[in-house]
């Protein structure tokens, strides 16, 4: 099955069934030009090859938009709260929410400087006043967002930074009510062994290879 660009909706909601995930990368690449990515040319100028995923496939780092737009639609986000996408890549989430949640704000936090760079340029190419691109390493402490919902991907990938990041959650979710989109299967079995405070309190919502979790 073929993902057709329509330009007037480049980021269509689609049930989970619908087409296969090598359309949806097909299609995303598609976009990623209309929209003025680089990122063949940015992951080739990565000087630092010991950083996270490096040396990949650019698809290989990315949810295809029509996954991440599927994903906004299984949580509640208002109007003035924020969405924190951790560990964001080129930001890909933050064109989906500019579209269909524009009035919500995004942060994204990225560890590797040439990925920050790249998303930041085309976020301001676009135009997309409720958005941005921090960059750092979530896992050296002082650049953990405060938010509302949390995107998080491959957790348990990497056993130290996975701890981290939860004890940084459970201390957001001590001052408000958090919400957090998991994605992968590694991820979701890591948060209900390793998170309980999350994943045992309120029902979690199983979607497929991501999970919704509200801390209260």
């Amino acid at each position: 099955m073929n993902l057709k660009v329509d330009s007037a909706d480049l980021f269509p909601l689609l049930s989970s069934i619908e087409g296969t995930y090598e359309a949806a990368k097909i299609h995303s690449r598609q976009v990623d030009q209309l929209l003025g990515f680089q990122i063949d040319l940015v992951e080739k100028s990565i000087k630092d090859l010991s950083v996270p995923w490096s040396g990949l496939d650019p698809d290989v780092l990315q949810t295809p938009y029509t996954e991440l737009r599927y994903m906004l639609s299984k949580i509640s986000v208002a109007a003035g709260q924020k969405v924190v996408e951790l560990g964001s890549g080129y930001s890909r989430l933050a064109h989906v929410m500019d579209a269909h949640l524009p009035e919500v704000t995004y942060e994204g936090v990225e560890v590797v400087p040439e990925r920050a760079r790249e998303a930041m340029r085309v976020i301001g190419l676009r135009g997309l006043a409720n958005a941005k691109v921090m960059e750092g390493d979530l896992f050296q402490g002082g650049c953990f967002p405060e938010g509302d919902v949390y995107f998080l991907y491959d957790l348990s990938s990497r056993i130290e930074a996975s701890i981290r990041v939860v004890e940084a959650l459970q201390s957001q979710a001590k001052m408000r009510p958090i919400k957090v989109m998991a994605r992968g299967l590694a991820s979701r079995q890591w948060i209900e062994r390793e998170a309980p405070w999350l994943s045992q309190v309120v029902k979690p919502a199983h979607y497929g290879n991501f999970s919704v979790y509200r801390s209260g």
